[in-house]
């Protein structure tokens, strides 16, 4: 049985394609439903998860007819994705898993997705009761944050981020129960608690991130290996480049042509795909020192501890396929660079970024040709049953949008913007009778 999920600009419309409902369509009986309730809104998975695992974890409720990941383009931390399934019965069974501890710590969220109910974002952030430690000794642990912030209200939650090794980070978050409790924390301020003064200050929403950088592996313990001497790119290539060569605990520190020898670049990389699954398919390979996910060029940049291990990675991930229908290339992080972010087009008749509104009118994909007018100059005006040229506004926003944007306009549309009805067309026609 062959499955088709079709959105339409109103629930009116919806409803009025239902009534196709067990109708004739090339010769089969067709089955027309509203999808209402039948998505679902999927998050706090690993971070390696991909469709495959969604797949495996939901399929138990029912058919799934797609799952579709956010763009990170703008944002390289969020971590959600919508399920599609058949029926609102199975959408309803898959939530079932909602709460469901998925490993040792994450419990996952499984909801029925309904924009219409769309709330204002939750939580200790956003609610203004978490305070943000700055500069805080790296031996304090996150039950000596509890203890020692408790005076000042009940903590729900204090929270030290720590490395790949386990070692602080240096900074810290603590929630409390309510925003009044937090502010009267904010007397910790320039307090010292060990070896540290810290700085305490309430909790903001920091701006979205365009690339995600993962430090895998600190080389300054390691030497790189011999490498071939590669000239080193300018401008906004230089993301490889590292320091001119110094000593640290005895040893040389790897200079910008080593680096770079060791450093690959993955072409055509979905922007839904995450740093955690690059890794999970690029550590196989050899040990990685940093990965720099660029879904604003539709690549990620690959460090590895050695140029032999890089020099596998190219050979095995070139051609990999990421995603169904999608493969991976390698080259050089010029090329990536070179690469332009992906243009979506989520509706039919929509441009990237939603800017372009459709009009309601089928739509080519090639240049409208219009057909010559008798007594017409080339390239000129014709009369009275010509068809006048799109307004200005038009060109000004094919400027704006790129080159790559197919400009559309409706012949029934007027320069001023507004539609014409057929009594307009009338009472046109005969005012040029009239006149005649």
């Amino acid at each position: 049985m062959i499955t088709a999920t079709i959105e339409f600009e109103s629930r009116d419309d919806a409803l009025t394609a239902q009534t196709k409902d067990k109708k004739d369509f090339d010769g089969q009986e067709i089955e027309v439903q509203v999808g209402s309730g039948s998505t679902v809104f999927a998050a706090n998975f690993p971070s390696t998860a991909d469709e495959r695992w969604i797949r495996e974890t939901f399929g138990h409720a029912g058919e799934i007819i797609d799952v579709r990941f956010p763009s990170l383009k703008y944002n390289t931390h969020r971590r959600f994705c919508y399920i599609q399934f058949n029926t609102a019965q199975q959408a309803r069974k898959a939530t079932e898993l909602d709460g469901q501890l998925v490993g040792s710590k994450l419990k996952l969220v499984a909801k029925i997705s309904d924009p219409r109910q769309r709330k204002d974002r939750t939580g200790a952030l956003y609610e203004g009761r978490e305070i943000h430690i700055l500069n805080l000794d790296w031996a304090v642990t996150e039950a000596e944050l509890e203890d020692i912030f408790s005076k000042y209200g009940k903590v729900e939650k204090a929270r030290i981020p720590a490395d790949l090794s386990g070692k602080s980070k240096g900074f810290a978050f603590v929630a409390f129960s309510n925003k009044d409790e937090a502010n009267a924390a904010l007397d910790m301020n320039n307090t010292k608690l060990k070896r540290r003064i810290m700085t305490v200050e309430l909790a903001k929403q920091g701006p979205a991130k365009r690339r995600a950088t993962t430090t895998v592996r600190d080389t300054s313990q390691s030497v790189a290996s011999p490498s071939p001497e590669v000239q080193t790119t300018n401008g906004d290539h230089s993301t490889t480049a590292s320091p001119a060569p110094s000593v640290a605990n005895g040893e040389a520190k790897p200079t910008s042509a080593e680096i770079k020898a060791r450093t690959i670049a993955l072409l055509n990389v979905p922007d839904t795909v995450n740093d955690a699954r690059i890794r999970a398919i690029a550590e196989p390979y050899g040990s990685l020192v940093k990965i720099t996910l660029r879904p604003d060029h539709q690549g990620a940049i690959l460090e590895y501890r050695d140029v032999s291990d890089a020099g596998k990675a190219a050979l095995g991930l070139d051609g990999y396929e990421i995603t169904p229908g999608r493969s991976l290339g390698v080259g050089d992080v010029g090329q990536m660079l070179k690469q332009k972010a992906e243009k979506k087009y989520d509706k039919p008749g929509s441009q990237a970024g939603g800017k372009t509104k459709s009009l309601g009118i089928p739509q080519s994909s090639m240049p409208v040709r219009r057909p010559a007018v008798l007594g017409a100059k080339r390239g000129g005006r014709g009369g009275l049953s010509s068809i006048p040229r799109a307004p200005a506004v038009a060109a000004k926003n094919k400027e704006k949008e790129g080159d790559d944007t197919e400009m559309y306009w409706n012949p029934n549309t007027s320069q001023e913007g507004g539609a014409k009805s057929n009594a307009d067309f009338k009472a046109m026609f005969l005012d040029k009778k009239n006149d005649a």
